[in-house]
């Protein structure tokens, strides 16, 4: 299989679906205990697939949450980054790093870019989307590429006034969502990354 390739993209959406399915159960309990969601979904993930995958699979990285080895003394044929609301009402910063959402406009679709500025001092979605397309520009050059992708997991239950969920509805980051798993309790998006 090409990495970085259109079949190595089906291959970890396929990969990810199936995942997504098996963790569902729980995954709609954990979704209630904010500030451990995202860590218990690496650790999901690191035990189905590298018990599946003939890749090094880590997860946890300190620079990403997700990345995958053909051989691990070369480089990743995946990265992921990982973000995970709660099923609460979510903060406005939690998009951009900013209160305020900018640069959302508030209505309509938007697609954010790896030039649309971010609080660098807080975590985002935008921050982490940004991080991704410079492993994404820099995977270019080598030979056989690597996958960069962004995943978004949350509840699908609205609270009224919560302009993050509002918005994640409407924002891309990049090129248009897809939409890995959905049930009445969760939903998990995936946004190719590409320079």
């Amino acid at each position: 299989m090409e990495y970085g390739s259109v079949v190595h993209e089906k291959y970890w959406l396929k990969q990810l679906k199936t995942f997504f399915k098996r963790v569902a159960p729980p995954l709609n309990t954990i979704l209630d205990a904010d500030g451990v969601i995202e860590l218990w979904l690496q650790g999901e993930m690191f035990r189905y697939f590298s018990a599946k995958e003939k890749d090094w699979f880590y997860v946890g990285d300190t620079k990403r949450d997700v990345v995958a080895y053909e051989d691990k003394d070369e480089d990743p044929t995946l990265i992921m980054e990982i973000k995970v609301s709660c099923r609460g009402k979510v903060q406005p910063k939690f998009l951009t790093g900013f209160g305020d959402m900018r640069p959302y406009p508030g209505s309509g679709r938007y697609t954010f870019s790896a030039k649309d500025k971010c609080n660098t001092k807080e975590g985002s979605l935008l921050k982490d989307f940004q991080k991704l397309t410079k492993y994404s520009s820099t995977a270019k050059a080598k030979p056989h590429g690597c996958l960069c992708m962004f995943i978004y997991v949350s509840g699908t239950e609205a609270v009224a006034g919560d302009r993050f969920k509002e918005a994640m509805e409407v924002v891309e980051f990049g090129s248009p969502r897809k939409v890995i798993y959905k049930d009445r309790h969760i939903r998990a998006f995936a946004w190719i990354v590409r320079t």
